[in-house]
């Protein structure tokens, strides 16, 4: 049972590995998007102290939620988005430390355009 309250919802579609066209090219297929729970969403987290400004993972928005329901490459779409944006990375997990405490995950997410 998630700490804090999932009060917003976003659709998650899961890459679908293997998928291929009518010729049996790779295309870049997905599954049925999945609606699920999340506490929010904002402008991404500096990484400043622990990474230099060069390193790390280029995204423009972070996703918080309580469980880690996507993984890299996946698309999810956010009520005030109009398309879909791209997983980047596998989630961060924050459940890990020292006093029990568990909030959730941090997904990095990235618009795509064009």
């Amino acid at each position: 049972m998630p700490v804090f309250p999932e009060r917003f919802t976003v659709l998650h579609e899961a890459k679908n590995v293997g998928a291929v066209d009518d010729w049996g090219n790779p295309i870049d297929g997905f599954a049925p998007p999945v609606t699920v729970p999340v506490y929010g969403w904002g402008p991404p987290s500096p990484d400043q102290p622990i990474r230099d400004l060069s390193t790390g993972v280029d995204h423009d928005i972070d996703l918080y939620c309580a469980t880690s329901f996507c993984s890299h490459l996946d698309r999810v779409t956010l009520p005030n988005e109009s398309g879909a944006l791209i997983v980047q990375g596998d989630p961060d997990d924050f459940n890990h430390g020292p006093f029990g405490f568990m909030p959730g995950y941090r997904v990095k997410l990235k618009r795509v355009e064009g």
